[in-house]
C-alpha cells in the first residue's frame, strides 16, 4: 500500500518497521496497516493518507465519448440532434 504523510512517523506492523518522511510518499506499507492503532490515529488526524496499492494501480472507469463543441446530440442515441430551422 502507498501512503502520504505530513509528518515523520515510525510505524511497527508486526515486526516490520516503516519510517516515513515529512510531506513524502512511502511504499511497502502492509495492506492490513489500518488495524494498527497508531496508524489508524494518524489517518483520523489527517497526518497520513492512503493512496492504494502501488503494485496494483486502480482501474479508471471508461470515459463517455464527448460530442464536438457547439453541436447538440440526442441523449438516447448519441446522434446529432436536429435543430429547428429559422424561417
Amino acid at each position: 500500500m502507498r501512503i502520504f504523510t505530513k509528518k515523520c512517523f515510525e510505524f511497527d506492523f508486526g515486526g516490520k518497521k516503516i519510517v516515513t518522511v515529512p510531506l513524502g510518499y512511502t511504499d511497502g506499507v502492509p495492506d492490513d496497516a489500518e488495524k494498527n492503532a497508531f496508524f489508524a490515529l494518524a489517518l483520523k488526524a489527517g497526518d497520513a493518507v492512503v493512496f492504494g496499492n502501488a503494485a496494483k494501480p486502480e482501474a479508471k472507469p471508461e470515459a463517455k465519448p464527448k460530442a464536438p463543441r457547439g453541436k447538440k446530440t440526442d441523449e438516447k442515441t448519441g446522434e446529432p440532434a436536429e435543430t429547428p430551422s429559422e424561417g
